[in-house]
């Protein structure tokens, strides 16, 4: 074997190794760890001190100065949760309400004073057997009102009886609201109102206490943003159009409204009706005042992954984020916001912070650990009521944080990729007589089935160029002409098996080993071509993926044509994608 070929080939087995004991790269704008799934739901407690998140088989409960698990509320396939905007007094056993919402029951804990790092029975169950599913539910501001809506499209409100500590029978409000997907009750106590936002883009509102429907407000079809009443429950707000939020009275009319700058994913607005945030589909919160739909600015996305859900603290200084590859932020807005034109260029430390502390399912032990930022006081919180709960919006292209790499975390990602490149290689001329080549190559990949490791399928075809030292030479049938040596070409088909590491928020490494099967033959277009020969083989790769482009060294070895070095750049594009990454 050649000196270069020996040295390439010892290169390419290092590289293919060192994915596998690569550890994660420090990033000192403040750690994060990801859930194993989703954030779909995110909330904060009355006080501003508890926030929790829905994950698949439980709720998390967590203190927000300390980043600790207090409670582990056992709630298999939650969609949604609530905190009550009722807090036990000191006289009552329990200090916070809980409603957790699934598409077969609402369950309602009532947290213990003291905390317990342990999974926790709901204290009462809304079970439902006539077939119907749950879509999405909703306390009232004193918690003494549980509205719920039914796939069938019937909405029922239930009565918390305080004296007996059970509910009252579930009493059915006047029509039908179909494809539900957001309900609220007006702020004041006891709640007068409950309003229901569907996807045919109707907003339903009843009177609670005669259970009568009182109007239908038209507003833009297909969109799944929430229903909210404003401070003096005497309207609400919705999107009239796609990236228009309007303040409307109960009978429709527009009151105010304020145009975003693209469309609107979710909305959210301040108690006191002054200024809207809207979570966009650039993966935006932007903010805009509400009296003459100024624009005041925005906070950038911190992640590369689409924002699904959010929360604001109840003085709106803090903001809780979940993203779909299972990423959790906590912002201090103070720190993040930008002014409308504002650029988003540097790394603001400062303003992030731990909030799911130890690695994948957080649904384990409680570490309690927090982050250098968190050291410095705020305490976080929230009405639990401005929170995004399904839709959101893809993430903008850039970050200005990038996120924190967590090694095992990242081993679980699925995705399916395909990529499409070319190779350099390099024969041994000595004995086969051909030396440089190009080659083109496609490929499939994915972890869908077997995460962490990767396997596929591609093809390539390769064209090399003869040597100097060529052998034989040809001349015309009338010899008065001197032919070319003929070209050496592969066509093969390769099935690769790997593993990616990313190692950053657009780097990945990886390593793989193919097995191929090849078919060869020798031709001179319009004059001569030897026939196929077959042979088998297989190659070992390792490279770097920098976005959507990889660098790629290997080296193959095939029974015919003997060690082949070479060297590949591909463009790499994703199919689908469950966390961060691509392939190749």
């Amino acid at each position: 074997m050649p000196r270069f070929s020996r040295v390439l080939f010892v290169f390419a087995l290092i590289l293919f190794v060192s994915p596998l004991f690569s550890q994660a790269i420090p990033v000192t704008a403040g750690r994060i760890v990801k859930i194993a799934e989703p954030v779909k739901t995110i909330c904060w407690n009355h006080d501003d001190s508890l926030f929790a998140l829905g994950e698949a088989d439980a709720i998390i409960v967590r203190d927000a100065r300390s980043l600790g698990v207090l409670h582990r509320l056992s709630f298999p396939q939650g969609m949604n949760l609530r905190f009550s905007r009722e807090r036990g007094s000191s006289r009552e056993s329990y200090s916070d309400m809980v409603l957790g919402v699934s598409s077969e029951n609402v369950a309602i804990w009532s947290l213990p004073q003291e905390a317990t790092n342990v999974r926790t029975d709901f204290s009462y169950l809304l079970s439902f057997g006539d077939g119907q599913e749950v879509v999405c539910a909703a306390f009232s501001r004193d918690s003494d009102l549980i509205a719920v809506a039914f796939s069938d499209g019937s909405v029922r409100l239930y009565w918390r009886l305080r004296a007996t500590q059970k509910l009252s029978a579930p009493m059915k409000l006047e029509g039908r609201a179909r494809n539900v997907h957001s309900l609220a009750f007006s702020p004041d106590s006891p709640a007068s109102l409950v309003a229901a936002a569907s996807s045919d883009g109707l907003i339903y509102i009843w009177d609670t206490m005669s259970y009568a429907l009182l109007n239908k407000i038209d507003t833009f079809r297909g969109m799944r943003t929430p229903v909210v009443f404003s401070a003096d429950s005497k309207g609400v707000y919705g999107c009239k159009e796609e990236n228009v939020v309007s303040l409307m009275s109960l009978d429709g009319t527009v009151l105010r409204q304020v145009r975003a700058r693209s469309t609107v994913s979710q909305f959210t607005v301040t108690p006191d009706d002054k200024t809207l945030i809207v979570l966009t589909d650039d993966g935006r919160l932007e903010f805009y005042a509400m009296e003459d739909g100024r624009f005041l600015g925005y906070i950038p996305p911190f992640n590369d992954s689409q924002l699904i859900s959010f929360a604001f603290s109840s003085d709106y200084l803090q903001v809780l984020t979940g993203h779909r590859d299972g990423s959790v932020y906590k912002l201090r807005v103070a720190d993040v916001f930008r002014k409308p034109d504002a650029p988003v260029s540097e790394r603001q430390d400062k303003g992030v912070d731990v909030v799911v502390p130890g690695q994948g399912h957080s649904g384990g032990a409680g570490t309690g650990e927090r982050s250098a930022a968190d050291s410095t006081g705020g305490n976080g919180g929230s009405s639990g009521q401005g929170a995004a709960n399904n839709g959101g919006s893809s993430a903008a292209p850039y970050s200005q944080m990038p996120p924190s790499f967590d090694f095992h975390s990242s081993l679980r990602q699925r995705f399916s990729a395909f990529n499409i490149g070319a190779s350099a290689i390099m024969l041994d001329k000595k004995s086969n007589y051909y030396q440089f080549g190009t080659a083109a190559e496609f490929g499939w990949y994915t972890t869908m089935f077997t995460a962490p490791v990767y396997e596929g399928l591609g093809a390539r075809f390769a064209m090399a160029f003869p040597a100097d030292n060529y052998p034989t030479t040809y001349r015309t049938l009338d010899g008065s002409a001197r032919i070319g040596p003929p070209a050496l070409f592969f066509g093969e088909l390769f099935i690769p098996v790997g593993v990616e590491v990313p190692v950053g928020t657009y780097v990945s490494l990886f390593s793989e080993v193919a097995f191929e099967a090849k078919v060869s033959w020798l031709m001179k277009p319009k004059v001569t071509a030897s026939k196929q020969g077959f042979s088998l083989g297989g190659r070992i790769r390792t490279g770097v993926i920098i976005s959507k482009v990889a660098v790629i060294l290997g080296a193959e070895y095939d029974s015919m044509w003997g060690l082949i070095p070479e060297l590949s750049v591909t463009a790499n594009f994703k199919l689908k994608n469950k966390g961060k990454g691509g392939k190749k």
